[in-house]
């Protein structure tokens, strides 16, 4: 060795030319929007509202995020996020954007989400994740 560079060798033809896994990977949503719509999962539809409410909440907060770049952080802030949505909305309100909708309630008293709804959205991402 005596101090010498030894360059690293090219990698095989195939494995060189290997697309990134990351490039093929589908997003969240379109992973879980795939297995709503699968009737080999037979979800009801009051779970298949939920899951969708929940994705939609999470894409308002996100943007459409692969699996891999879902981190505690981003999770952490989308939660931060959704518990300063307002508890009760008007049905004009409730397709807004998360982001709108909390910054157009940001500077009224009005009641927050209940920490059992947070908990709802969570458990319904986290149950159709560990499905996936």
């Amino acid at each position: 060795m005596d101090g010498q560079v030894i360059p690293t060798p090219p990698l095989p033809g195939e494995l060189a030319q290997r697309p990134t896994a990351a490039k093929d990977v589908p997003s969240f949503r379109e992973i879980i929007s795939g297995m709503l719509d699968n009737p080999r999962f037979r979800y009801g539809e009051p779970s298949k509202a939920q899951t969708r409410t929940a994705l939609r909440y999470l894409c308002d907060a996100l943007g459409d995020p692969k699996p891999h770049e879902l981190t505690r952080a981003e999770i952490s802030s989308f939660l931060d996020l959704l518990a300063q949505k307002p508890a009760r909305v008007s049905a004009k309100e409730r397709v807004m954007p998360l982001a709108d909708l909390v910054a157009l309630y940001s500077e009224r008293d009005v009641e927050r989400a209940n920490p059992r709804t947070l908990e709802k959205h969570c458990r319904t991402l986290g149950s159709r994740w560990a499905q996936a």
